[in-house]
């Protein structure tokens, strides 16, 4: 039977072999129908006897999940605040089935020279180092990114409100009599192969 077919986000079509009372049959003797051989999971191939010759014959086969491989290109980004959870270059993904990974990129992130890390992307300034997996979902298996980015975000010193606390939404030393700067608080958080129908 057909084994080690990947999804690639293709259509998986291996090839049928067809004996009848221990004769292969030539291919233009039956019909051949496939049916669920893009996705992950259980597919089958359907052949059907032509000219006289009446037989049908289903026969499943497997289409495994895609292993994504999750790199980092440039492993360090520097962004301004903005208020909101960063906006970064993602990562590369790269399947080892070829085909373009299509699924969800979930990020974490750690203060620097901190082991603990909080789901998402942060918001404060500050240096982090992020990492990106992917769950196990649809057509992937789980994976996490093989290097870490080192992210910075910078203060937008153009704005400081009367109150001392500047845009990046950390209180301007100048303004408090300890001088300290909050620390960022969070939890942490184919090849085809041939397939033998006997009928």
């Amino acid at each position: 039977g057909a084994s080690g077919l990947i999804y690639n986000g293709q259509e998986h079509q291996p090839g049928v072999s067809v004996a009848l009372d221990g004769t292969t049959l030539d291919a233009s003797q039956y019909n051949i129908t496939y049916r669920n051989n893009k996705n992950a999971g259980e597919a089958s191939v359907t052949v059907t006897g032509k000219d006289g010759l009446t037989f049908k014959r289903t026969v499943k086969f497997p289409i495994d999940r895609a292993t994504p491989t999750i790199t980092w290109g440039e492993t360090a980004q520097t962004i301004t605040y903005s208020g909101n959870p960063a906006v970064i270059t993602p990562p590369a993904v790269t399947l080892m089935s070829g085909g373009n990974f299509d699924g969800e990129l979930i990020y974490s992130h750690a203060s620097d020279g901190s082991s603990n890390y909080t789901s998402g992307l942060p918001v404060k300034a500050g240096t982090y180092t992020v990492r990106a997996c992917i769950a196990e979902q649809g057509n992937y298996h789980a994976a996490e990114s093989t290097n870490t980015l080192t992210l910075k975000v910078e203060r937008d010193r153009s704005h400081t409100d009367r109150s001392g606390t500047d845009s990046s939404g950390t209180s301007n030393p100048s303004a408090e009599q300890d001088g300290q700067v909050p620390d960022e608080e969070g939890t942490a958080a184919a090849t085809g192969k041939p397939i033998h129908a006997s009928v």
